[in-house]
C-alpha cells in the first residue's frame, strides 16, 4: 500500500481471482488472516455472521483504508471482494465499521433477495 500505487479496486479483485486459480491457492489463502480469529482481522467482525468467515489483507496509510479478500458465504460459495476508501474524514473505526458490514451481508447472504 503506497499512495503512488493508485491500484483499483478492480485490480486487486482480478488479482485474488487469479491467485484463487492458481497452484498455491491454498498456501496463499491459508496465509490471510480470518476474521475475529487471528493477524490484523483478529478484533473485526466478532459477534457477526462475518465472524470466521472472511480471509483478507488489510492496508491503511493516513485517510486510506483498504480490505480486500476472500468471503464464504451461508451455502460456502467464495466472493472475491476489494473494499478500498480514500481520502476519508471521519473517524478510521467508522471505516472499518462499514467494510465489515459490507462484509457481513455477503457472509449472511443465502441466495435469495
Amino acid at each position: 500500500l503506497s499512495r503512488r500505487n493508485l491500484i483499483s479496486p478492480y485490480s486487486t479483485a482480478l488479482l485474488l481471482r487469479k491467485m484463487s486459480q492458481g497452484p498455491h491457492f491454498d498456501v496463499f489463502y491459508d496465509s490471510l488472516p480470518i476474521s475475529g480469529e487471528d493477524g490484523t482481522l483478529k478484533g473485526r467482525m466478532k459477534g457477526m455472521t462475518a465472524e470466521g468467515r472472511v480471509r483478507a489483507k488489510t492496508g491503511y496509510v493516513s485517510n486510506v483504508r483498504n480490505l480486500s479478500g476472500y468471503i464464504i458465504d451461508k451455502k460456502d460459495r467464495r466472493y472475491i471482494f476489494s473494499i478500498l476508501v480514500n481520502n476519508y474524514t471521519v473517524a478510521t473505526s467508522y471505516v472499518n465499521n462499514l467494510q465489515d458490514n459490507i462484509c457481513n451481508v455477503i457472509a449472511g447472504y443465502d441466495g435469495k433477495l
